[in-house]
Parts: structure tokens; C-alpha cells; sequence
């Protein structure tokens, strides 16, 4: 009796159990997408590997589970064991560079054919990188011949090398007082700022977007090679730091022009095209005193500027004691203190006799 109550009851409870939820399942373990690509940088005389770092993980999850770096000799398989590493490093030793885009670690491992693999606390990873091959570096040799001043147009550098290409980096230096001058390519940004082609041997290029009052150090490298993944420079000289001002005037007028009117000497001179410019100073001078003195207090914001005969008499007395009176237009910028040019065009004046325009 009782196998016929329970056998139908026990049915009923096995069949309203189907189909519920178990135990949920262990969460998965987010694996590294694979680098968009990597290779080696020899600088100097250190070997350096550098790979691109993932933005996520091979599920496009964010951020990515990036806890170690392999890299393998090439003739280790499509899924080799760990043990046949000659590099196992932890993520936090790579040091991270290009705004944290591309990771870098020193290379002590020699030449060879490698591959790269990118792996998450578990030590498991989405598969190797292609192949790469470095070969034995060249000697660093010796840096390129290097030097910076300051021009009107920026920071100008130049030299001499006998590479088919001249690197130069850029760092803008906060504190020039501890500033330590190093070649390591880690303390650098990773692009350079600018590559030169030396013409006969020497080079020259200006940095132009120098700010003024910033203090800038650049490294110059001879590079060797470029390739996709192999980037080979030789030893590096450091120049700066060196603050940039602008001491520089803008560049004077064309020409001058004088012309005569009764009361009056009219000077004129073609515009100065110059983004800091300021304004224009009359210089005057004659044969009794040689000697350039300012004529106008004020810088002038116009191309033209007459000269009432009664303020020459005042500047002169008398002017018709001079033999012949001549003036300078020099161009002046908007800094504090301002920066005037040592030099324009001038026109001479002979009084009593009639003048025309002209410049020297």
C-alpha cells in the first residue's frame, strides 16, 4: 500500500524539481586581448622590448587582466609551457610609456627569434604574438655633435653626424635644478619630437613651438634602422636644459621715405609683419653729433610720422647749423621689457635743399 502512495508522490516531487537553478558556476577568469604589436628597440647601449599594451580583454571587457609577460623562443609551439619562457615578468614591472599605450622591459636575453604572449593571474593567454627577430645590435658609437642657442624662431639645434638620420626628443623640465641628463629612452618620450636627415654631414633643425619661459632638454640619437618592429639608435647626447625667451626684436622695416612739406618732414615705411610687434622708434642723429639718440618716447603704432619743423628746431638748435640730418625706423616688440632692433633703414635730410625718399 505504501509503495502505491509513495511511488506516485516521489514521481511528482523528482518531476516539479527539473528545471531549477543549481549551483551558479565559478566566474570566468577575463583573458588579455593580444597586443597590436611588438618588437625590440636597442638604444645606446641597452636592449629594450616593447609591446603595445591591450585595452581589453578577449571578451571586450574593460579594464584588461593583463598580469604577466612571456616571451618565447620561436621554436616553442603554438602552446608552449611555461617552463620554455626566457621571460616570465609580472605586469607591474613593465614600465609603461607613450602616455601608458606601450609597455617596455629591458632586454638581457640576446639575439634570437621570439614570440610574445600576454597572460592573466591564472597565467593563461589568448595566444602568442608573431614571430620577432632581433639581431646582435651595432656598437653604440659615438652621439651626434650637438649644440642649442636661441634664435628669433625658437630653440635652434645643429650639429654634425654621419647617420642617414638624426633623432631628436623632447622634455619639457619643471625643475632645472634636479634635472638628471640620462639617455635611457624611458625617460623620454618614446616618439621623437623630430628626425633630421644631415646634408654633408651636418644638421639643423629649430623648434618652433618653444614657449616662451619654458625650460626644455633635448636627447639627439643617431638612428641606425627602422623597421616595423626593430628601432635601432646609437648613443645619445642631452642638450639643456635651456629656457626659451624670446629676446629677439621683430625684424626692421623695408626701406624709409622722407618726404618735405612747409611746415613739416614726413617720415614713411612699409609695415613690419611680425605676431609680437609692438610699434616702430624714430631714431635721429647729425653730423655734429654722430651718434643714434631716441627721437620718439613712445613706441609709434603707425607707418607714418611727421616731424613739425618747430620740434627739430627743439631737438636741434638750430637745425640749420646742421649739415645734414638723418633718421632711423627700428621695429620694437610687446614683451616686458620690451626687445628694439639695433638696426633699420635710415634717409638723410640736408635743410635748405629739397629731399626725396630713400633708404640704407
Amino acid at each position: 500500500m505504501w509503495k502505491r502512495v509513495l511511488g506516485p508522490a516521489l514521481f511528482f516531487l523528482m518531476l516539479s524539481g527539473c528545471g531549477k537553478r543549481g549551483a551558479p558556476l565559478p566566474p570566468m577568469h577575463p583573458i588579455p586581448a593580444l597586443s597590436s604589436g611588438w618588437g625590440f628597440r636597442p638604444a645606446g647601449a641597452r636592449v629594450w622590448m616593447w609591446f603595445v599594451l591591450p585595452e581589453t580583454n578577449i571578451d571586450g571587457s574593460r579594464p584588461p587582466r593583463l598580469e604577466w609577460v612571456y616571451v618565447f623562443p620561436e621554436n616553442a609551439g603554438e602552446n608552449p609551457d611555461r617552463s620554455r619562457a626566457v621571460v616570465a615578468r609580472r605586469a607591474r614591472d613593465v614600465v609603461r610609456v607613450a602616455e601608458g599605450k606601450i609597455g617596455v622591459l629591458e632586454w638581457t636575453r640576446g639575439p634570437g627569434c621570439y614570440r610574445l604572449a600576454l597572460a592573466n593571474h591564472r597565467r593563461r593567454w589568448a595566444g602568442l604574438m608573431p614571430k620577432v627577430c632581433i639581431k646582435e645590435p651595432p656598437a653604440a658609437g659615438s652621439p651626434p655633435v650637438a649644440q642649442a642657442d636661441l634664435v628669433p624662431q625658437g630653440i635652434e639645434l645643429k650639429g654634425k653626424s654621419d647617420a642617414a638620420a638624426v633623432e631628436i626628443f623632447r622634455l619639457e623640465v619643471s625643475s632645472p635644478e634636479t634635472f638628471q641628463p640620462t639617455d635611457d629612452p624611458t625617460a623620454w618620450p618614446w616618439e621623437p619630437l623630430q628626425v633630421v636627415k644631415p646634408d654633408a654631414g651636418t644638421w639643423r633643425w629649430v623648434d618652433a613651438s618653444a614657449a616662451e619661459g619654458r625650460t626644455y632638454a633635448y636627447l639627439c640619437r643617431n638612428r641606425k634602422e627602422k623597421t616595423a618592429s626593430l628601432w635601432i639608435s646609437g648613443a645619445g647626447v642631452v642638450l639643456g636644459p635651456l629656457t626659451f625667451r624670446d629676446v629677439f626684436p621683430p625684424p626692421p622695416p623695408a626701406r624709409l621715405e622722407l618726404t618735405e612739406a612747409p611746415d613739416a618732414l614726413v617720415l614713411n615705411w612699409p609695415a613690419v609683419s611680425a605676431p609680437d610687434l609692438q610699434g616702430y622708434r624714430i631714431y635721429i642723429r647729425d653730423d655734429r653729433r654722430p651718434e643714434w639718440r631716441l627721437f620718439t618716447p613712445e613706441p609709434v603704432p603707425i607707418t607714418r610720422y611727421r616731424i613739425p619743423r618747430e620740434r627739430l628746431r627743439e631737438v636741434l638748435r638750430p637745425p640749420s647749423a646742421a649739415r645734414w640730418i638723418e633718421f632711423q625706423v627700428r621695429s620694437q616688440d610687446n614683451k616686458t621689457p620690451p626687445n628694439i632692433g639695433e638696426d633699420g633703414p635710415t634717409v638723410r635730410y640736408q635743410p635748405g635743399k629739397q629731399s626725396g625718399g630713400g633708404a640704407s
